[in-house]
């Protein structure tokens, strides 16, 4: 299975190797895997994208994980405001060197073995 059959649910590459032929001077033809490698380095994103917009079931997937991730940061943000008040406060209170003071100090602590 290939990449291309996730999106349009096709197995045309199936017998590819089947169909291969050399020739005397053992030179690859034009299907051949070698120029699979190419066509695979030359991979275009925008094909990848008109592919998922034209999949009706994959572009509703895309848009509900769009919505579960905004609404997950959102939640995160939420959540987090407090702290970042308080993160405000103390470096309006004591600087941005007291902060770096403060994380150095609770740093060597760890470091050292005694946690809090």
């Amino acid at each position: 299975m290939e990449f291309d059959d996730i999106f349009e649910n096709k197995h045309k590459h199936h017998d590819r190797y089947r169909s291969q032929t050399h020739n005397d001077d053992n030179k690859y033809p034009h299907n051949s895997y070698h120029s699979d490698v190419e066509e695979d380095r030359n991979f275009r994103w925008s094909d990848t994208l008109e592919k998922i917009r034209s999949n009706r079931k994959l572009t509703q997937l895309v848009r509900v994980a769009f919505i579960f991730f905004l609404l997950i940061a959102v939640v995160l943000i939420i959540i987090l405001i407090p702290y970042i008040i308080k993160l405000i406060d103390y470096i309006s209170q004591y600087g941005l060197q007291g902060l770096l003071d403060s994380i150095s100090g609770f740093i060597n602590k760890l470091w050292n073995g005694s946690g809090k």
